[in-house]
């Protein structure tokens, strides 16, 4: 059985493991903001009200 080799791309240009991995870590951070800023607000006004 051959090995099996995963290949990153972006736009047909070929990226690292290590390319994907900062990728994924930025969207990660990003929807993790996004997550505090919707639903920390709204715990917030519930709070106050």
């Amino acid at each position: 059985m051959l090995p099996v080799q995963f290949v990153y791309t972006e736009n047909g240009v070929k990226k690292s493991s290590l390319d994907e991995h900062k990728r994924r870590v930025e969207i990660l951070e990003h929807n993790k903001r996004l997550h505090e800023e919707c639903f920390g607000k709204k715990k917030t006004e519930k709070s106050i009200k």
